[in-house]
């Protein structure tokens, strides 16, 4: 009861809805009402304390995104060419094992959990390319 006294705005609109979804619908949703209840209780409290996504968000505006400058560009760059420079031969033996894995049809957790130490994502991406081609949806 202690609940509904702080916020009654949100107990009555949980209520109704429970009560709504109850009468409105037959089946499986009027049985789950308690729940969608629940759930329009959690909507409620989003929307009241502002901590809905901000295209959902009435009034609110989209952040801008963070872009990399160029001198952080380069400095990702570099540091990826020097690990891969570093792990060079352990990587050609974990991308061999990693396609072998693939075209066996074998499980390729294991195996792609060892590459990820000693490659780049880039690396293991050509290699799963190589062995089964690449993915294009049909349209």
């Amino acid at each position: 009861w202690n609940n509904v006294q702080v916020a009654p705005v949100t107990a009555v609109v949980t209520i109704l809805a429970i009560v709504l979804s109850t009468v409105l619908f037959k089946g499986i949703l009027g049985r789950l009402s308690i729940l969608l209840g629940v759930f329009v209780l959690g909507l409620g409290l989003r929307v009241r304390d502002g901590r809905l996504p901000a295209r959902i968000r009435p009034g609110s505006s989209i952040p801008e995104l963070a872009r990399a400058s160029e001198s952080e560009k380069e400095s990702q760059l570099s540091r990826v060419r020097a690990y891969r420079d570093g792990h060079r031969v352990e990587a050609e033996e974990a991308l061999a094992r990693l396609k072998e894995a693939a075209v066996n049809g074998d499980n390729v957790f294991a195996v792609l959990m060892d590459a990820a130490r000693v490659c780049s994502l880039q690396q293991v991406t050509d290699a799963f390319f190589e062995v089964g081609g690449q993915y294009r949806r049909n349209v």
